[in-house]
């Protein structure tokens, strides 16, 4: 796991027709990356009991039980993503605040947790390769039974693929890809 720079990273992001942009003021703005495609489809994963907001754009919906955590890493083993990329819709500080006890259980954290000191006031994106996954799920579970407000939400993406998840403190997942088939796929492995 590492961080990257997060003006490079949204120019590469970008030639893959991701848009990252800044909404409100500078301490309290937050963070969103949007698909630029035609086909955009939108699945919505809720906690077990859930409700997101009803103005959700949504092509389907799942449940997928008590562990938000858990269904992003099932999305992203759908999709055979190499490498993941977590950006904080806030500030890093956000996160980790409500992420800390979850993640000094994890070694891998470990090796980061003082390069992650020094990200604590940025949005730099970390870099997560398929074997450290489960940190992931560690943020996304801290984010969706701990956090407190907009700014401690995640957003996940990939340079493989033009798929974003939104993990939201409000306990569900917003996937946004690209076309019916990947939609059906991601669907398919979490009913089928």
């Amino acid at each position: 796991m590492e961080f990257l720079d997060y003006s490079q990273t949204a120019e590469q992001l970008g030639r893959g027709g991701l848009r990252l942009s800044e909404h409100g003021e500078d301490e309290t703005s937050l963070l969103d990356i949007a698909v630029s495609h035609d086909e955009l489809r939108t699945l919505v994963i809720t906690a077990s009991g859930g409700t997101p907001p009803s103005d959700l754009p949504c092509d389907a919906s799942i449940e997928a039980g008590e562990d938000l955590g858990q269904a992003g890493e099932a999305v992203l083993a759908l999709m055979h993503l190499a490498e993941t990329l977590v950006f904080p819709t806030g500030r890093w500080r956000d996160v980790l605040d409500v992420a800390a006890f979850e993640l000094a259980s994890q070694d891998r954290w470990l090796d980061i947790d003082s390069e992650a000191t020094l990200h604590q006031n940025r949005r730099d994106p970390l870099l997560i390769p398929p074997a450290d996954k489960h940190i992931l799920g560690v943020l996304m579970r801290a984010c969706a039974d701990l956090g407190e407000g907009p700014g401690s939400n995640l957003l996940v993406t990939s340079f493989d693929a033009p798929l974003v998840i939104q993990s939201h403190h409000e306990g569900y997942l917003l996937v946004q890809c690209v076309s019916d088939p990947v939609l059906d796929n991601l669907v398919g492995g979490f009913t089928g």
